[in-house]
């Protein structure tokens, strides 16, 4: 608890004024800054304060090391603020002192705060007022549009102009004006009536007139029809009755109404010829008229066909494929395929791929000596349309020309050699393989037949090369 000591420093005024024993001003100003000093220091905002008394509770000074000391509260003048706790619009407390014992969150400087109207200065609120204009407090009873209290009010009016008591009951229902109040009503209820051609409400409506003219209240009999009477100035149910005779039609169709004829479509004549059965009605250019007319393929643009049909409309036969031929001999089984040979598609067994191969290496052929490549007999019925060759052709100097026959023969099981291919080539020289593709018609090769490859160098004479040739024959085998 802060104390107020004894002055440290004692002042020295001198005996009289200006008798030069007191202390010197500099020197006086000092002692004064330190004793104030240790006051500050000693003595707390809101701390209770010690003084030393005398005998007669008189302050006095000395020292003060707890003799003869004791705490003394200072009384402030009451003021006109109610202790209490506000809330609006701050959080405060104060005691009967007017002073502030508690506040949230709000610094307080100097000033008039509104709602309620309070005034503060150096931290203490010297006034309330409470019955400002405005000033609203929970459970206060409101007004206006509004009923009950604060703070959860019952809105009874809109704009000073009362609510209905009667509450929506219907969905999509507004609130209308009627009678001096807001009322909820449907939709239809407050559109306002029809007024013109057709009068009364949305949902219960008359037809009085047509086009502003007015319609008879008259009940209509059977087959009457509205007519205009203008004496009357409406129109009124009346039963038709002939007026004179009623003219022939006269356009497309003429003659009597009774008894017409269509003798134009769409204002072109059509011919008075009896059409006989199966004829059609076509436009004649001579003539200028829709007539009878027996219906050919050329007078529908029929006749030879063409393209890849060959015959006539309208049962054309298809003998070609996107400009393709197709064998004429077709006679296809369940199952064929068209198949193409090089000249045309023909009737073909499903084939998978298949491949006859071997590999030779002869040297020192010498010329117009068939070099051969014999292939093992086929393990299937297989049929054949592509030889391709890879052959190393060896000599020294390279780049010597070999005419060359290149043969592909098909050997039966009886012995019978039957020429596939006879086809004359030059032959290079050289380090590398030359490669050659011969296609040909597709032949059948049974399980017991054979593939021989012939290679026939022709010259020049005095040369004997080396050869080393791989020959594949590709075909597809029959399912």
């Amino acid at each position: 608890m802060p104390i107020l000591p004894n002055l440290l420093t004692t002042l020295n005024v001198g005996t009289t004024p200006n008798d030069g024993t007191g202390d010197q001003l500099r020197e006086g100003m000092i002692k004064i800054n330190n004793n104030l000093a240790q006051i500050v220091t000693r003595v707390g905002v809101g701390q209770d304060l010690q003084l030393r008394l005398d005998s007669n509770n008189s302050v006095v000074s000395g020292d003060i090391n707890g003799n003869n000391c004791q705490t003394v509260s200072l009384t402030l003048s009451p003021t006109s603020v109610v202790a209490g706790t506000y809330a609006n619009p701050i959080n405060l407390a104060v005691d009967a002192k007017g002073r502030i014992t508690s506040v949230s969150n709000i610094n307080l400087p100097n000033g008039t705060y509104q709602f309620p109207v309070l005034t503060v200065s150096n931290g203490r609120i010297s006034n309330i007022s409470e019955n400002t204009p405005g000033f609203v407090r929970p459970n206060d009873t409101v007004g206006g549009d509004l009923t009950g209290t604060y703070s959860s009010p019952t809105v009874k009016g809109l704009r000073t102009v009362n609510l209905s008591t009667t509450l929506p009951s219907i969905e999509n229902q507004v609130y209308a004006f009627q009678n001096n109040q807001w009322v909820p009503k449907t939709l239809l209820e407050i559109l306002p009536p029809l007024n013109g051609d057709v009068q009364g409400s949305y949902n219960n409506n008359t037809v009085t007139k047509i086009r502003n003219r007015n319609v008879s209240n008259i009940q209509p009999t059977d087959g009457q029809v509205l007519t205009w009477v203008a004496s009357r100035n409406e129109w009124e149910p009346a039963t038709i009755t002939q007026q004179g005779p009623i003219p022939d039609l006269n356009g497309d169709v003429s003659g009597p109404i009774a008894n017409n004829t269509v003798t134009k479509i769409r204002n072109r004549n059509v011919s008075n010829t009896q059409p006989t059965n199966g004829q059609v009605l076509a436009w004649s250019q001579s003539d200028s008229q829709w007539q009878p007319t027996n219906l050919t393929p050329a007078s529908v643009g029929l006749g030879t066909a063409g393209g890849d049909l060959e015959g006539s409309y309208p049962n054309p036969n298809v003998v070609r494929l996107r400009g393709t031929l197709i064998d004429s001999s077709l006679s296809p089984n369940t199952g064929d395929i068209l198949v193409w040979d090089g000249n045309k598609w023909r009737v073909s067994k499903p084939m998978a791929p298949f491949y006859l191969a071997d590999f030779t290496t002869v040297t020192n052929v010498q010329l117009n000596t068939n070099y051969e490549v014999l292939n093992t007999q086929p393990a299937r019925q297989v049929e054949l349309n592509l030889l391709d060759l890879s052959i190393y052709l060896s000599y020294t100097p390279a780049g010597a020309t070999f005419l060359s026959v290149i043969q592909l023969l098909k050997l039966t099981n009886n012995n019978t050699t039957i020429l596939i291919v006879d086809r004359t080539c030059n032959l290079l020289a050289s380090s590398t393989y030359q490669k050659l593709s011969i296609s040909f018609p597709p032949i059948l090769v049974g399980q017991n037949d054979r593939i021989k490859v012939f290679i026939k160098l022709l010259g020049p004479n005095g040369y004997n090369p080396n050869i080393l040739a791989s020959v594949i024959v590709v075909g597809r085998t029959v399912v």
